[in-house]
């Protein structure tokens, strides 16, 4: 870098970079926007067309294994060959094996990143996969309630770590100005699998009764399988990090120094670091961690509430079990339009709380429409669903993307990154049980308290804004401080 410290563009909140080495490195105009060289234009398509896709199934998968249960929980429930009836499980014992998976996931979850850090990334990612593939797999033998109770819990252990570790394995590669639209490209398999998982469910519920088979055992099968299959995959394309890549196979010596150069002009490199217990431990006292924190587990709470119950608000309707799989597939379909739309915005216009604040109001209203509308209301209520499902689903990666923009170590990266989704993930217990009992059918208190928790995301990302906006004013005087020219340039400039 230059000997001077770069300017800040307080309302971007930019770094200008005008004399990086080498000169093929992108640089953000006055518009807060990435000014890329041909050769880095280049290189970050490659990026995206090997890296991408792979993330993309792989997290695709991981959503259809975790939520196949609320399609076994309904499927030729007509007949009673529905899990719940042929295993004999209660509400209470559904709701106890739905929240066992999360408890298995939260515990593991900052582990599995810090092992991550000495583990390559392919190896660690495709264990993950391949493990929660066979759990997923071995509950097509569930007899019991504890068996699917165990069975959930183990679940949640295998598949701890894994969106966590994405999202870091992405700042190995991808720069801050690029990260909204590349957390948003492998999270929206969360709505593509929402759509693609309920017409997949659709026609296996029909395989009901095949060789002996239940159809929620074939819904297993067809899930866990896949998943085996392709974590073994994972391990063997799945680059780890650019200094990895073998030279001339998919980068050339020249792109491979463009991309960890890249890296570098946002800070260092966070794959290149090593452990520093000082960083570790900060980032449990850091205050906007723990906003962050709430903001997770409010819009993942609600997600998940989504995610377990959509079919069965829809069955309460009166539609049948097949009609309320097959009308799941518009909301995450809008879910998923939404996501990729407000992450372009956010990654463009290089904001992330005003993006969070819009998609976090839109599921506001759309918990609103449930809760104001009777059952009665078919059109009304389906309409709640449509947008409650658009605004919480397009919240997420928001939150981890400014999230992560704004960790300067790759210890405090994966700690915090590891911290916010675990202990966010409690949220996904409480969905577990938001569906009061004693609200049925109507779940007005239910959808009420969802659509109060996203109003409540909006106020803490207005918060968050202002804060980091008074951080980089103070980081601002900093910079002009001659004596602490050098210290400057090692310190962040907080995305808003």
């Amino acid at each position: 870098m230059a000997d001077n410290p770069p300017a800040i563009d307080e309302k971007k909140s930019a770094v200008t970079l005008t004399d990086i080495e080498p000169t093929d490195v992108s640089v953000v105009d006055g518009q807060g926007r990435l000014v890329y060289s041909e050769a880095e234009r280049k290189l970050v398509r490659k990026l995206d067309l090997r890296l991408m896709p792979i993330l993309f199934i792989a997290y695709f998968l991981s959503i259809v294994d975790r939520s196949n249960v609320s399609y076994a929980k309904i499927a030729n429930a007509e007949k009673r060959n529905n899990l719940q009836a042929t295993a004999n499980i209660s509400d209470e014992q559904f709701s106890v094996a739905l929240a066992a998976f999360f408890v298995g996931y939260i515990v593991f979850e900052i582990p599995s990143n810090l092992i991550m850090k000495k583990v390559a990334a392919p190896i660690w990612i495709a264990r993950i996969m391949i493990s929660w593939g066979i759990v997923t797999t071995f509950q097509v033998l569930i007899t019991q309630s504890w068996h699917f109770i165990l069975l959930r819990f183990l679940l949640g252990v295998c598949e701890a770590g894994f969106f966590p570790g994405v999202v870091l394995y992405l700042t190995y590669w991808y720069r801050k100005q690029e990260a909204a639209k590349r957390i948003a490209g492998f999270y929206v398999a969360t709505t593509v699998a929402g759509v693609v998982g309920s017409a997949w469910a659709y026609g296996v519920q029909q395989m009901n009764g095949r060789h002996g088979y239940y159809g929620w055992q074939w819904l297993f099968l067809t899930s866990g399988i896949p998943t085996i299959g392709m974590g073994i995959l994972v391990y063997f394309i799945l680059p780890a990090t650019p200094e990895s890549v073998t030279s001339g196979r998919w980068l050339t010596a020249e792109e491979k120094e463009l991309a960890s150069q890249r890296l570098r002009v946002d800070g260092v490199a966070k794959h290149e670091e090593k452990f520093e217990k000082g960083e570790f431990i900060k980032v449990f006292i850091d205050p906007k961690n723990w906003l962050f924190i709430i903001m997770y587990f409010g819009t993942v709470m609600y997600a998940n509430a989504l995610g377990l119950f959509l079919p069965t608000i829809l069955f309460m309707l009166g539609y049948t079990s097949l009609d309320a799989t097959r009308m799941s597939i518009a909301p995450y379909a809008a879910g998923a339009v939404m996501t990729m739309g407000a992450a372009w915005v956010s990654d463009r216009t290089r904001q992330r709380a005003a993006p969070l604040f819009v998609t976090a109001l839109i599921g506001c209203i759309g918990f609103t429409v449930l809760a104001t509308t009777d059952l009665t209301d078919r059109d009304g209520k389906y309409a709640g669903c449509i947008i409650a499902v658009a605004g919480v689903f397009s919240a997420i990666p928001l939150v981890f993307s400014w999230l992560s923009n704004n960790l300067k170590t790759s210890t405090g990266a994966a700690t915090a990154i590891a911290l916010v989704s675990s202990i966010g993930n409690l949220g996904s217990v409480v969905a577990s049980y938001t569906q009061y009992k004693d609200d049925k059918p109507q779940y007005h208190r239910s959808h009420t308290v969802n659509a109060v928790g996203m109003a409540l995301t909006a106020f803490v990302a207005v918060i968050l804004r202002i804060w980091y906006q008074r951080l980089n004013a103070k980081q601002r005087t900093t910079f002009q401080d001659t004596e602490r020219a050098q210290e400057g340039k090692k310190q962040i400039v907080y995305i808003l």
